[in-house]
């Protein structure tokens, strides 16, 4: 009877160690900046534009639902002829940022889920800004032991080329505007 008891408790003691140890994807965070040699407001005036997406080199088009107002939806168009559909959720001229949530996209396009950004400007002191991109997310793939393109790895070197890319583009065309 003893044995019974003891092989009862180790069988639900090994359950609930594969149930902690068999866990899916962890929420990831990613940012990046850049500093630009013009004033914030010059910089919020190009990035602010939910509904403009043309800085960013890999987009080619942006359509935009609802521009300006709470529930605006945009479609982001790549080079690749592939879209990214966004909704904000919040912009705030006044503080010169915005939050917005990746709704639809292809896993091949950018390899992950539950992706929420925002993106805000600064005034530096000396007359130039700061661009902060930030990203949540997790990996494409729910499901334990991921195929290597759809795991963390894979999702951050995504956001990250995305990001770069994209305050390269921004640097480029305020500072190339002068």
């Amino acid at each position: 009877m003893k044995l019974r008891g003891v092989l009862a408790a180790a069988a639900v003691a090994v359950f609930f160690v594969s149930a902690v140890d068999a866990h899916g994807p962890t929420r990831q965070r990613a940012e990046a900046t850049v500093e630009i040699n013009a004033p914030a407001d010059k910089v919020w005036a190009v990035v602010g534009d939910f509904g403009n997406m043309d800085w960013h080199p890999s987009v080619v088009e942006t359509r935009i639902e609802g521009a300006g107002t709470d529930d605006a939806v945009r479609t982001l168009v790549l080079e690749s002829g592939d879209t990214i559909v966004e909704e904000i959720r919040r912009h705030d001229d006044e503080r010169m940022t915005y939050a917005y949530r990746a709704t639809e996209f292809e896993w091949d396009v950018l390899p992950v889920s539950n992706y929420t950004g925002n993106i805000t400007v600064t005034e530096n002191d000396d007359g130039t800004s700061t661009v902060l991109w930030r990203a949540a997310f997790t990996r494409a793939e729910q499901q334990n032991d991921p195929p290597e393109h759809l795991n963390e790895d894979a999702a951050h070197a995504a956001i990250n080329a995305l990001y770069e890319e994209g305050l390269a583009g921004l640097k480029e065309q305020i500072e190339g505007a002068r």
